[in-house]
Parts: C-alpha cells; sequence; structure tokens
C-alpha cells in the first residue's frame, strides 16, 4: 500500500504540471501504482488465510477496510494532492478546496502514519460525498452504504471516525 502511495505522491507535481512534455505520466503511475495496491491486497488475503503462529502483525482493521475498496477510489485525485501536501511540508490544503474535516487529519494524534493519513483523507472525503448526494434527494438508504464505508476506514479514536460516527 505505501509503495502505491509513494508512487503516486513521487510523480504527482510532474504529471500534472501544465508544462510537462510527460502528458500520459499520470495515467502510467496511476496503473503502476493500481498494481502495487493489488498486490498488496493479495498478500493481505493470503496473510488472513493462513494460519501459523509466526505470521506477521495483522494489518489494522481500517487499513484493511481501505485495503479493499477500488484503488481508484481510496487514492482519489483530492487525496493525492493532499498526500504530496504533506510530503513536502505544505499547507494540507495548497491546490485543494478547502475541508474543515480533511484539513484537521495532519494535526490529529490518531493519525500516526501516511497510510492512516490516506484513510482518514478517504473517509472525510466519502462521507462528504455521502452527505451531499443525501441533500441533493438521494434516498438515505442509497447514502448508508458510504457512510458505513467512511465509519469503517477511518483511524481509530481520529477526528474522521467522530465524524463519520
Amino acid at each position: 500500500m505505501l509503495k502505491a502511495l509513494h508512487l503516486r505522491v513521487f510523480f504527482w507535481k510532474i504529471a500534472n504540471s501544465w508544462y510537462s512534455q510527460w502528458f500520459m505520466l499520470d495515467e502510467l503511475t496511476a496503473k503502476a501504482a493500481a498494481s502495487y495496491w493489488q498486490a498488496a491486497r493479495n498478500e493481505h488475503q493470503l496473510l488472513v488465510n493462513y494460519k501459523s503462529t509466526e505470521t506477521p502483525e495483522p494489518l489494522p482493521e481500517h487499513l484493511a477496510q481501505l485495503l479493499d475498496m477500488e484503488f481508484d477510489d481510496d487514492l482519489h485525485q483530492v487525496i493525492v494532492q493532499r498526500a504530496y501536501n504533506l510530503a513536502w511540508n505544505k499547507a494540507s490544503a495548497e491546490d485543494t478546496d478547502p475541508d474543515e474535516g480533511m484539513d484537521g487529519v495532519v494535526e490529529d494524534f490518531a493519525v500516526r502514519s501516511p497510510l492512516d493519513a490516506v484513510a482518514a483523507w478517504w473517509s472525510c472525503w466519502v462521507l462528504r460525498k455521502a452527505l451531499m448526494r443525501y441533500l441533493d434527494g438521494e434516498k438515505a438508504e442509497d447514502v448508508e452504504k458510504d457512510i458505513d464505508a467512511a465509519v469503517r476506514t477511518a483511524p481509530p479514536g481520529s477526528e474522521a471516525q467522530t465524524r463519520a460516527m
């Protein structure tokens, strides 16, 4: 999972700059990162199914839930931009729309790793999207699935989890 995130963040600015001659770089890195994401998913499934006392520490539940989501949904452009900003010590909302829930992730003490930050950002993003769909008139039953996903993927004890609950 971390390799997929690093790949997307490392090439983010080059792939999305207007002066870049590498117009296909974003698509190429997205496909390569998706293959790493799928490899992480396969390895996680092997570890879950492998019954031994010497297995490595299991993936935290919120990250396992995030891993089960589709890659394109997990590393959405808004989330990758925020991860890029975090990696280069920029303001979290730089080059994105300000969002109080997503902006607070970098200051949340429950977020302890880059993958926790991605999970919290994804949870906030899905929750906001679900609430906007509900306000647009969609049925509560249709929105409920996204809200449940936001609760399950938020890091335990984080502001994102509190907001989703």
